[in-house]
């Protein structure tokens, strides 16, 4: 039912949240994973982030603009802990894992107003036993390149 709510025109997308801007992404996410897959499936994934940055301009010689980002890349692993889990968040020829990529990557376009590159991983992970998983490197914050040193997130 909240999933259905969330397709309604007439519905604040821009409306106060107490949600970071990363949670929103992942929900974003969850969201678009729930409608690919159903039964069980959706509540066994575990989202990891591995990269949340801008992405900057390059100059004719190579170097980086860094006062005009020109969007967002997002990389994140969808951990399952089975290969029939795996398999059917893939799908055949990749085309699940591909059509929620391209689903939550437009809504994500929306709610940024910027060009978002979303890479989204499927992983295998069979030696869960209900520890929590990490990011192998610590996940770029987004903003953090602000020229106030502070990374400033202006959608909160």
């Amino acid at each position: 039912w909240l999933i259905d709510c969330g397709d309604d025109d007439d519905n604040d997308r821009d409306g106060v949240t107490d949600m970071t801007t990363l949670e929103r992404v992942e929900e974003i996410i969850r969201e678009k994973i729930y409608r690919a897959v159903h039964r069980e499936v959706p509540h066994q994934v575990h989202q990891v982030n591995r990269v949340f940055e801008l992405v900057h301009e390059r100059r004719g010689n190579g170097t980086v603009n860094t006062n005009k980002p020109v969007g967002i890349r997002i990389d994140q692993d969808l951990v399952v802990h089975t290969r029939s889990h795996a398999r059917i968040l893939t799908g055949k020829k990749r085309m699940t894992v591909q059509g929620i990529q391209l689903a939550a990557r437009k809504d994500l376009e929306k709610m940024f107003n910027a060009s978002v590159q979303l890479n989204l991983h499927v992983k295998l992970d069979k030696n869960h036993h209900g520890r929590q998983l990490v990011a192998d490197r610590p996940m770029h914050q987004i903003f953090d390149d602000s020229s106030d040193g502070r990374g400033h997130d202006p959608l909160t």
